[in-house]
């Protein structure tokens, strides 16, 4: 940002009567694991998701108040333990966080994520259509996960998705996380293919030395996927 650049920006905000405050940030606990089977019109659909404990505290700012800033929404694991995601081996699956207080959103710019992991392979690599942003309905973040290789292990103790509010924004929200989730859907049309029971789901930590173990087996399964591709 230029000198002159800086200096509009803050008669902006001293126009608008805005002062910068500390970030606007909201950190959720997924603890609830729910899981479900079906098959239908030929299709086997297998639907794994963590979930927050309900109800959840309201999401409560005045944008009114601030400058541009950073906000930043959270969904962790319980102490001591991690999020496990295992896309089952012999379906289409995917994998897509959701974190919503309201109804529409206004989106944020810089929008990144950052997924905590105490090892193994990378689940922040494979994020996509990082999105967050807030209006007078609510606030919203929400990605997608894809490239996941079946039968491979991913760990999170955390996800973090942070985007940067716009000085322009005027808007006062204060309303509840209507959804609050990690969750993945699988399918398969073969209906040989068994119930892979949940495989989003929460496990204590382990040794480091264990989960080196699983990185050094998730790399040779991916070198094995690229050289059959």
């Amino acid at each position: 940002m230029t000198r002159l650049t800086a200096c509009l920006v803050a008669i902006t905000a001293l126009a608008l009567g805005k002062t910068a405050v500390a970030q606007p940030d909201y950190v959720g606990t997924l603890s609830e694991s729910v899981y479900t089977f079906e098959v239908d019109f030929g299709v086997r659909f297998s639907n794994s998701r963590l979930e927050a404990d309900f109800p959840i505290a309201n999401y409560v700012f005045d944008y009114n108040t601030v400058d541009e800033v950073q906000v930043s929404i959270t969904a962790q694991a319980p102490a001591g333990q991690m999020f496990v995601i295992t896309p089952p081996t012999g379906f289409d699956s995917d994998l897509r966080l959701t974190l919503s207080g309201g109804g529409g959103i206004g989106a944020f710019s810089n929008a990144s994520i950052d997924v905590q992991s105490p090892g193994g392979p990378s689940l922040q690599d494979s994020a996509t259509l990082v999105i967050i942003g807030a209006d007078q309905a609510g606030v919203s973040a929400s990605a997608n996960f894809v490239t996941l290789t079946p039968g491979l292990t991913y760990y999170a103790t955390s996800i973090t998705v942070t985007g940067t509010a716009p000085l322009e924004l005027n808007d006062s929200v204060d309303a509840e996380f209507t959804l609050f989730e990690l969750s993945g859907a699988a399918f398969t049309s073969d209906l040989n293919t068994p119930d892979p029971g949940p495989w989003v789901t929460l496990q204590p930590i382990p040794e480091p030395a264990s989960l080196a173990l699983t990185g050094i087996i998730g790399a040779v399964l991916i070198m094995r996927r690229r050289s059959a591709a």
